[in-house]
């Protein structure tokens, strides 16, 4: 009879002791997973603060697409202004375009307006080449007087111009 007592008295204040050890469980997973959410939030503040504006305002002239400098005499262009229109010049057409910085230093144009005269096949290929790369949402990246353009397009790098 004794036993039985011992065992009624382990079963009922068994789940007593495991209650409060399950609850205080609980309360420190959420209270990491409190700190987690907030150090997640933080680090994309932290990554939103380290994020560069984009260069409005600033003529950038094209010094090569992808290691190859375009053809002799032609000159390709870049400006975004401060209403995010770009516009410039393609080494033969000009264009023109809005063209948003977005997330993650990605460019974000839209479609282009372009003149229409025709240049030797030469320039024409280096034109369709430089527009492809810039119209295909690029990230972008400005170390010092220099602005890169990567896409899956090709990369862009132009140098800063009066």
């Amino acid at each position: 009879m004794l036993s039985l007592r011992i065992i009624l008295a382990l079963v009922v204040s068994g789940p007593l002791i495991v209650e409060p050890v399950l609850a205080q469980q609980s309360v420190q997973d959420t209270a990491r997973a409190r700190a987690r959410q907030m150090d997640q939030q933080r680090e994309a503040e932290r990554k939103r603060g380290l994020e560069k504006r984009f260069p409005v305002g600033v003529r950038w002239v094209l010094e090569d697409i992808g290691g190859k400098r375009p053809p002799a005499g032609v000159e390709a262009t870049l400006r975004v202004d401060s209403t995010y229109r770009a516009s410039g010049s393609a080494g033969c057409n000009a264009f023109s375009s809005a063209m948003y910085p977005a997330r993650e230093q990605t460019l974000m144009p839209s479609t282009p307006a372009l003149t229409r005269r025709t240049c030797p096949a030469p320039v024409m290929a280096f034109e369709r080449a430089y527009l492809q790369a810039l119209y295909s949402r690029p990230n972008w990246d400005q170390i010092g007087d220099s602005l890169i353009l990567k896409s899956r397009a090709g990369v862009l790098r132009f140098r800063r111009s009066l």
